[in-house]
């Protein structure tokens, strides 16, 4: 039979590499949910993306005469992601305003916190569109705002954070915040405070981040999944090392005398 250190030093053997196994997998856990938040927060300056070069090819018209009124619903029409489109000029009074000459007609916004909550990054704004006046859902807005003029369009949050959330990462909250953490869009399933493990990644090219969420409960089936493979290995190496013990034990009870082998000069 194997001697008793044998055994001893099996059994550390396993002990050791269960506790270096979980240690694994949960830096493994964790290294797949950032690597999840910043392929959605690709995805979402992708979107970004596509509406500024949008918004940095718009023609600004002098007046908001019908014809200009056209062109920018034609613009809207044409695009996936905009529901709507202003310019104007910025203009310095008693507040910052812009008169702008959109696809819904002509207008006088204040640039102020009354209208949108925005972040600046460049000469590009990101902002949630307060006023509602022609959607009952809130808007997004992208907006170039560059020597004295003001581009902006409004956007379908769904093609900013949209359906494809869900089939290509399952299990899994995803929240677009500002780069101070307020949340603005999110979607995925529901997750309850303290119940998941979060991961955050900013973005470099505009004032927003994503954070995504994965339930506790994930994490334990992927430690629970490796601690049964473990084991049954563990079963299989142990109940391979008896058998072969028992059947050299058997072996020498059936020719004895290889146990009292005496070599002859």
């Amino acid at each position: 039979m194997f001697p008793k250190r044998t055994w001893q030093n099996l059994i550390f053997i396993f002990l050791y590499t269960l506790l270096i196994g979980c240690v694994y997998q949960v830096l493994t856990f964790r290294q797949e949910l950032s690597s999840s938040a910043e392929q959605i927060l690709s995805k979402v300056e992708f979107q970004l993306s596509k509406i500024e070069r949008e918004l940095r090819a718009v023609y600004q018209p002098t007046d908001c005469s019908t014809e200009a009124q056209k062109v920018l619903a034609h613009h809207v029409f044409r695009s996936i992601g905009l529901r709507g489109l202003a310019v104007g000029t910025v203009q310095s009074g008693d507040e910052e305003s812009f008169i702008a000459c959109s696809n819904f007609g002509q207008h006088k916004a204040a640039v102020t916190s009354t209208f949108w909550d925005a972040r600046y990054s460049r000469d590009v704004a990101f902002a949630k569109i307060k006023q509602i006046e022609y959607r009952r859902d809130p808007s997004y807005a992208l907006a170039i705002i560059k020597d004295n003029t003001i581009v902006l369009g409004a956007i379908n949050p769904r093609i900013i954070l949209g359906w494809w959330i869900e089939p290509f990462f399952p299990e899994t909250k995803a929240v677009l915040s500002f780069s101070n953490g307020e949340a603005l869009l999110s979607r995925g399933i529901d997750i309850a405070d303290g119940d998941g493990i979060e991961m955050t990644t900013d973005s470099e090219r505009y004032p927003i981040q994503i954070r995504v969420t994965q339930p506790i409960t994930v994490l334990w089936g992927k430690l629970l999944t490796f601690i049964e493979r473990l084991t049954l290995g563990g079963v299989l190496v142990f109940g391979s090392l008896l058998l072969f013990d028992v059947y050299r034990r058997s072996t020498r009870r059936e020719n004895p005398e290889q146990d009292f082998e005496v070599s002859h000069d």
